[in-house]
């Protein structure tokens, strides 16, 4: 009995140490512990194009500010269903991590007429999985409500999105002023 207990121990020891590697491995999730802070470039299922800059509440990760632009295929008329739109906010919202991988988040856009009164306002509420540390696609449903809240359309979309690298200057950068 005595030859076996140093083999149970390292046994045991060896399991505890598999056990604490799998908890952490499961803890980062596919995404390797990384979270969705940064610049990113995204493009949407209508091929509609934007920059979202995610900035961090508090030091736990979990929760993130987001502000997007669109750069491509803005038309605050909405294909004219609203001819008195002449400018779209910033989006704007947060992101939740619901588990090491997946953020649940909400935004929100509103479109101005020319006396700057909101003509319409949209509401996007979806997931995004991290793939990668620099990759994530994000399922949505967004409703475009009128200035009273009333529901006007409702639809779905995804998006594919890159985080935007840190790139070296293409040149040495002169010395500090002093």
């Amino acid at each position: 009995m005595r030859k076996c207990t140093p083999i149970i121990v390292c046994l045991v020891l060896l399991f505890a140490w598999w056990a604490w590697q799998a908890a952490q491995t499961s803890a980062k999730g596919k995404g390797h512990g990384c979270d969705i802070v940064g610049t990113w470039y995204s493009v949407g299922s209508d091929g509609t194009e934007r920059f979202y800059d995610m900035t961090p509440h508090g030091s736990s990760g979990n929760m993130v500010a987001c502000v997007g632009e669109q750069i491509t295929g803005i038309d605050p008329t909405f294909g004219g269903v609203f001819p008195n739109a002449v400018a779209q906010t910033f989006i704007r919202g947060d992101f939740i991590r619901s588990s090491p991988d997946t953020y649940d988040w909400t935004l929100y856009q509103y479109a101005m007429n020319a006396d700057g009164q909101m003509e319409y306002q949209v509401v996007i509420s979806g997931m995004s999985v991290m793939v990668t540390c620099d990759s994530t696609v994000a399922l949505f449903a967004y409703e475009i409500l009128d200035p009273e809240g009333t529901q006007l359309l409702c639809d779905t979309g995804y998006t594919y999105n890159k985080r935007m690298p840190l790139v070296q200057p293409c040149t040495d950068l002169p010395p500090m002023p002093e």
